[in-house]
């Protein structure tokens, strides 16, 4: 078949001299001709046995060939429509800037593979794109925040989780550039500074996901007040965030559709008391205070709230006073899970909340 012979010629070491360029336009052009007759078997002898074997611009083969195959999957009409790498941890080199290519593309995960080096700024032409996940490569963080930029306003959901990412967050307005962003994951990275308020320009902005970064001081009150009303889940855990107490407030206040929220392990700088008024939010079910200086009493207002199951809060050894009777059995339910481990201050019987 074709196929093999083009996966014979693959092989083949390049002579000396030669560039990787050339070996890879080639390599490009016999893959083209042996789609021709037999597509699958481009993709089964050529392409994935370059991207497993490690070469350094395997994916300079994009676009990839129609039909669907292990990792990209086609529509009706023959176009790729997702690029599915997850967890494979065989792709290596650069993302190319012909990834541009693929202009009815949906979804690209590259989350967990060995990709460095500048991302592509040219990526606004890929008007179907909602997913897109870069997660735990090796990007640099210049480039991270330039491939943003470039993005198309389609995107729905943008993960970059584990890139290790130094430097703030951007001060631009990042609403300006992804309107429509409903899922903004940036857990584990070194990000620093403060949450700027451009964060709020995010209005459909409905999961956040900052854990385990370096940010610091007060949340801006534009981030409740005028923007990101529609969040549903948020979660600052493992940062330095001050006033945690007077932000949780305020996202009773504001952020009326909330979950799930964690500020866990704020290093010290959590020390107030639980503002009651979590109580008044009616979808809040898991509340994650563990690790902090959290002080006073439990509100028995929380136990009101209709939805709420889960409570953690281990490691609060400033909380005092006894158990809300409201606790014992809120809305006809007991809690699905609850951790008060070394509260040492807090007293009252546990046991209506474990039965």
């Amino acid at each position: 078949r074709a196929g093999r012979a083009v996966g014979s010629a693959w092989m083949m070491a390049p002579a000396a001299g030669a560039t990787v360029v050339t070996a890879v336009v080639a390599l490009a052009a016999a893959a083209a001709l042996a789609a021709a007759v037999d597509p699958e078997a481009n993709f089964n002898d050529v392409i994935y046995p370059a991207l497993a074997g490690g070469h350094q611009d395997a994916l300079a083969l994009l676009p990839f060939t129609c039909p669907s195959t292990r990792v990209v999957v086609c529509d009706d009409a023959g176009r790729v429509t997702e690029l599915g790498f997850r967890w494979r941890r065989i792709l290596n080199g650069t993302l190319p800037a012909n990834i541009a290519a693929l202009t009815h593309v949906e979804k690209i995960d590259l989350h967990d593979n060995n990709l460095h080096g500048a991302l592509p700024t040219t990526l606004a032409a890929l008007t179907r794109l909602r997913h897109i996940d870069i997660g735990r490569n090796a990007f640099g963080s210049e480039s991270v925040w330039a491939f943003v930029r470039g993005l198309p306003p389609s995107v729905e959901h943008l993960s970059m989780q584990y890139l290790y990412m130094k430097g703030t967050l951007p001060a631009a307005p990042l609403g300006a550039v992804l309107p429509n962003l409903v899922t903004l994951d940036l857990e584990r990275n070194y990000i620093s500074g403060t949450v700027p308020a451009a964060l709020s320009t995010l209005s459909r902005l409905e999961r956040l996901n900052l854990k385990l970064n370096v940010l610091s001081g007060t949340l801006p009150a534009a981030l409740f007040a005028n923007g990101l009303t529609r969040l549903v889940v948020a979660n600052f855990e493992a940062n330095e965030i001050d006033q945690v107490g007077a932000a949780l407030e305020a996202a009773a206040a504001h952020w009326p559709l909330l979950e799930e929220v964690s500020f866990k392990y704020q290093r010290g700088h959590f020390s107030s008391t639980i503002p009651a008024a979590l109580g008044t939010l009616t979808r809040l079910r898991r509340l994650d205070l563990s690790a902090n200086d959290v002080r006073g009493p439990l509100p028995s207002e929380l136990a009101r709230a209709p939805a709420f199951e889960t409570l953690l809060l281990s490691d609060s050894r400033y909380l005092d006073g006894t158990l809300p009777a409201e606790w014992a059995n809120f809305n006809g339910s007991t809690f699905a899970t609850v951790n008060l481990d070394r509260c040492t201050s807090l007293h009252g019987p546990l046991d209506p909340l474990l039965e």
